[in-house]
């Protein structure tokens, strides 16, 4: 082998390692940054999951919120209504009162109510009220009922009130407690309207 062929194949044998160090090493560098490519990309679909995770979960409290905002509002809105129909409602039953306070049939249920006081008092003394309004009834009502009766000086829509005082008893058979308290018991449920429990 001559010098040049020597030289040639030492040039051919260095090159020859040279590319293979150089392929080695971008084998090496090329599996470092597919490493941290993949390392990056689990990062980011992490974080794009944690971010979309937190996202999902704002909108859903602020639907919420929104739900619950509109909820209260139709809530009072619907409160405001129904307040407004029992308004109505018991205005309607007043003028039904007042108009049934000028018939036979209440002077009957007068007699009924302090006819029950007085058999419910027994001996005990007793006094029975009447509406200011039927004080033009007293004298009718005590000859029918053999009663003394006295006219009240807080009016309390009709019917009659009974005071026992030995007893501490009060039988209100009033307009305005019985109102008052069918006022108090009035629902409006699903369309259907009931007064009571």
């Amino acid at each position: 082998m001559t010098t040049e062929e020597k030289l040639q194949y030492f040039m051919d044998s260095a090159m020859e390692d040279a590319y293979k160090q150089q392929k080695e090493t971008l084998d090496e560098y090329q599996t470092a940054l597919d490493k941290i490519f993949e390392e990056h990309k689990r990062l980011t679909l992490k974080k794009a999951e944690m971010e979309l995770k937190y996202e999902s979960e704002r909108i859903r409290m602020e639907s919420n919120k929104n739900f619950a905002k509109e909820h209260l509002h139709i809530r009072r809105k619907l409160m405001r209504r129904v307040n407004e129909l029992t308004d109505q409602i018991f205005e309607e039953v007043n003028t039904l009162l007042s108009d049934y306070k000028k018939t036979n049939n209440y002077m009957d249920l007068l007699k009924k109510q302090i006819s029950n006081a007085v058999a419910f008092a027994g001996k005990a003394e007793m006094i029975v009220y009447l509406d200011p309004e039927d004080a033009n009834k007293k004298t009718m009502l005590e000859e029918a009922t053999q009663a003394v009766l006295t006219i009240s000086e807080t009016p309390f829509g009709g019917g009659t009130r009974a005071l026992i005082p030995s007893r501490n008893i009060l039988i209100d058979n009033s307009f305005e407690t019985k109102l008052n308290d069918a006022r108090m018991n009035f629902h409006f449920s699903g369309g259907t309207i009931y007064a009571g429990k």
